[in-house]
């Protein structure tokens, strides 16, 4: 299995600061990644790990975080889906343009 990319990595790292839930950076260090989908737009990143956290509800998305990102003129967004207490997938997308080839260089905002 593969490792997470630095995008992906903070990413889900963003998203899961204050939500309530415990032990997710232990999970974060154990995530592998089953399969990366670019769909042209953006991507599915399906996620595996080992480690359960705990967190107020098992089955929820979170998707507060924007990117600004190299060759996107309006960013991208995100979404992280838990279920069963686990991480399941992240998605990014792009706001109607092509994602790029090779991400260089991003910032990230709580939105």
């Amino acid at each position: 299995m593969k490792k997470l990319n630095k995008l992906e990595l903070t990413v889900i790292e963003m998203l899961l600061e204050n939500n309530n839930c415990t032990n997710f950076k232990e999970q974060v260090k154990d995530i592998r990644v089953i399969s990366r989908e670019m769909t042209g737009v953006g991507f599915f990143t399906t996620l595996y790990t080992t480690k359960d956290f705990s967190c107020q509800k098992k089955t929820f998305k979170v998707g507060n975080v924007h990117a600004e990102i190299n060759d996107l003129k309006y960013g991208a967004g995100f979404l992280l889906y838990i279920e069963n207490n686990g991480l399941k997938m992240l998605e990014g997308y792009s706001y109607d343009e092509k994602w790029p080839i090779k991400i260089t260089n991003f910032s990230l905002n709580k939105i």
